[in-house]
Protein backbone atom coordinates (compact mmCIF):
# COMPACT_ATOMS: atom_id res chain seq x y z
CA UNK A 1 0.00 0.00 0.00
CA UNK A 2 1.69 3.19 -0.94
CA UNK A 3 1.91 6.35 1.20
CA UNK A 4 -1.56 8.84 0.32
CA UNK A 5 0.71 12.27 -2.00
CA UNK A 6 1.37 15.13 -0.12
CA UNK A 7 1.84 18.62 -1.53
CA UNK A 8 4.50 20.50 -0.11
CA UNK A 9 5.57 23.88 -2.11
CA UNK A 10 8.99 23.57 -0.26
CA UNK A 11 11.84 21.43 1.18
CA UNK A 12 14.92 22.74 2.96
CA UNK A 13 17.54 21.75 5.69
CA UNK A 14 18.39 25.36 6.49
CA UNK A 15 17.89 26.71 10.42
CA UNK A 16 16.96 29.92 9.44
CA UNK A 17 14.57 29.06 7.29
CA UNK A 18 12.88 26.39 9.78
CA UNK A 19 13.18 28.58 12.48
CA UNK A 20 11.65 31.46 10.35
CA UNK A 21 8.49 29.64 8.99
CA UNK A 22 7.86 28.07 12.52
CA UNK A 23 7.60 31.35 14.12
CA UNK A 24 5.94 33.39 11.60
CA UNK A 25 3.10 31.07 12.60
CA UNK A 26 3.47 30.92 16.65
CA UNK A 27 4.99 27.88 16.46
CA UNK A 28 8.04 26.72 19.04
CA UNK A 29 9.90 23.26 18.59
CA UNK A 30 8.79 20.43 20.65
CA UNK A 31 9.81 16.99 21.46
CA UNK A 32 6.55 14.58 21.71
CA UNK A 33 7.07 11.83 24.23
CA UNK A 34 5.62 8.22 23.03
CA UNK A 35 6.88 6.52 25.24
CA UNK A 36 9.95 6.89 27.78
CA UNK A 37 12.09 5.68 25.04
CA UNK A 38 10.28 6.80 21.92
CA UNK A 39 10.44 10.72 21.28
CA UNK A 40 9.94 12.31 17.51
CA UNK A 41 10.61 15.99 16.47
CA UNK A 42 7.52 18.00 16.45
CA UNK A 43 6.19 21.66 16.35
CA UNK A 44 4.10 23.17 18.98
CA UNK A 45 1.38 25.47 17.59
CA UNK A 46 -1.27 28.29 19.66
CA UNK A 47 -4.43 26.65 20.25
CA UNK A 48 -3.47 22.80 19.62
CA UNK A 49 -4.08 20.29 22.28
CA UNK A 50 -0.70 18.73 22.36
CA UNK A 51 0.70 16.87 25.04
CA UNK A 52 4.92 17.63 24.11
CA UNK A 53 7.75 18.63 25.59
CA UNK A 54 9.11 22.45 24.36
CA UNK A 55 12.40 22.57 23.34
CA UNK A 56 15.01 25.31 22.29
CA UNK A 57 16.13 25.99 19.27
CA UNK A 58 19.61 24.50 19.61
CA UNK A 59 18.07 21.63 21.30
CA UNK A 60 15.71 20.68 18.13
CA UNK A 61 18.37 21.77 15.35
CA UNK A 62 20.75 19.00 16.92
CA UNK A 63 18.38 16.09 16.98
CA UNK A 64 17.13 17.57 13.29
CA UNK A 65 20.89 17.29 12.26
CA UNK A 66 21.73 13.71 13.67
CA UNK A 67 18.49 12.29 12.34
CA UNK A 68 19.40 13.52 8.77
CA UNK A 69 16.07 15.40 8.33
CA UNK A 70 14.88 17.58 6.28
CA UNK A 71 11.31 20.19 6.71
CA UNK A 72 9.00 19.77 3.48
CA UNK A 73 6.24 22.78 4.02
CA UNK A 74 3.73 24.62 2.12
CA UNK A 75 5.02 28.36 1.76
CA UNK A 76 0.87 29.95 2.15
CA UNK A 77 1.69 32.97 4.24
CA UNK A 78 -1.47 31.35 6.59
CA UNK A 79 -0.87 32.17 9.84
CA UNK A 80 -2.05 29.14 11.51
CA UNK A 81 -0.85 26.28 9.26
CA UNK A 82 -3.27 23.30 8.66
CA UNK A 83 -1.99 20.17 11.00
CA UNK A 84 -0.45 18.96 7.01
CA UNK A 85 1.02 21.43 6.30
CA UNK A 86 4.43 20.33 7.21
CA UNK A 87 6.36 17.30 7.78
CA UNK A 88 9.55 16.26 9.20
CA UNK A 89 11.09 13.64 6.15
CA UNK A 90 14.62 11.89 5.65
CA UNK A 91 16.95 13.99 3.73
CA UNK A 92 18.13 11.47 1.17
CA UNK A 93 13.95 11.68 0.61
CA UNK A 94 13.64 15.64 0.89
CA UNK A 95 14.66 15.75 -3.21
CA UNK A 96 10.84 14.35 -3.80
CA UNK A 97 9.30 17.66 -3.28
CA UNK A 98 11.59 19.13 -5.20
CA UNK A 99 11.28 16.95 -7.90
CA UNK A 100 8.00 17.87 -8.50
CA UNK A 101 4.41 16.10 -7.89
CA UNK A 102 5.32 13.32 -9.70
CA UNK A 103 7.78 12.53 -6.75
CA UNK A 104 5.91 13.50 -3.51
CA UNK A 105 4.28 10.38 -3.07
CA UNK A 106 7.16 8.75 -1.29
CA UNK A 107 6.79 11.52 1.31
CA UNK A 108 4.84 10.59 4.38
CA UNK A 109 3.46 12.58 7.04
CA UNK A 110 5.09 13.53 10.25
CA UNK A 111 2.73 11.31 12.25
CA UNK A 112 2.82 8.80 9.82
CA UNK A 113 6.94 8.04 10.46
CA UNK A 114 8.61 5.94 12.70
CA UNK A 115 10.23 7.86 15.95
CA UNK A 116 13.10 9.46 15.24
CA UNK A 117 15.36 8.01 18.22
CA UNK A 118 17.90 6.10 16.26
Amino acid sequence: MSEPALDFDAVTQNHDEIERWVCQRGGRPAIERRTDSEHRLTLRFPERDQDVVLVDWESFFTRFDAQSLAFAYDTNPDPEPREDAYAFVDESRAAAVEGGPSDQETLDHHRDEPPFDR
